[in-house]
């Protein structure tokens, strides 16, 4: 756990320089669109009155323009195909995310995959100020494994978490953590290459003590990536 700690604090204190210039660059990142057909409003839900429009269409009685979404292939109709995707949609939700990632720790020679079976969190940010350090500034989302070869994945059905500020950590030694944190996509999707490591812990850290609340999200998701980019 000391070559842990140790790690973390080397990182951490590079940081500090390294933030202050950072924090002037600007970047952006588009948002992937998570597709679900019938969702005709586009509120990431179909309703029974979307799939009997979708039907409607099917049978020619409506244009196609009320609701495209249905036509996923552009040929101006409504299949069956098509409407039975858009019931599939109905029944098990539109909103799919997932966060994977790998975790690390320290070694003999460097960075091996953390233990299998170490337990790993998705928490969602209800108070940035508070977030790291107060369990009751924080929604725990899901809860899973790390994998044998240091590999996590949780997935969420949770349209509330949209475009929210996100805490994955992984328990890798008795009262030590390392976290990162992430943004949900604003219409799901997946993210994939989420690191928990010595690295992971040092930004997060810097980012907090910098004050969480003080950022934007763009800003926090910039800074993220251009010091795991200077530091890479």
């Amino acid at each position: 756990m000391e070559s842990i700690r140790t790690s973390v604090s080397c990182v951490t204190r590079a940081m500090f320089g390294v933030l202050a210039v950072l924090a002037l660059a600007s970047f952006v990142r588009p948002a992937a669109a998570q597709v679900c057909i019938g969702d005709c409003d586009g509120n990431l839900e179909v309703t029974v009155d979307e799939l009997l429009r979708g039907v409607s269409i099917g049978l020619g009685e409506q244009a196609v323009g009320l609701c495209p979404i249905f036509d996923r292939n552009d040929d101006d109709q409504v299949s069956v195909d098509e409407i039975l995707k858009g019931v599939n949609s109905a029944l098990q939700g539109c909103f799919n995310l997932n966060f994977a990632g790998i975790c690390r720790r320290p070694g003999p020679t460097g960075l091996i995959p953390c233990a299998p079976g170490t337990s790993v969190r998705l928490l969602q940010c209800l108070d940035r100020s508070r977030c790291l350090f107060d369990s009751t500034a924080r929604r725990l989302l899901r809860s899973g494994v790390i994998n044998a070869s240091g590999g996590f994945d949780l997935a969420v059905r949770d349209a509330s978490v949209l475009s929210s500020l996100l805490l994955v950590e992984a328990d890798v030694a008795s009262g030590f953590v390392y976290r990162t944190l992430a943004f949900s996509p604003f219409d799901g999707g997946t993210i994939l290459g989420l690191p928990l490591d010595p690295l992971s812990e040092a930004v997060t850290r810097v980012l907090n003590s910098s004050g969480l609340d003080r950022f934007s999200d763009t800003g926090i998701e910039e800074l993220i990536d251009l010091i795991f980019a200077a530091l890479a």
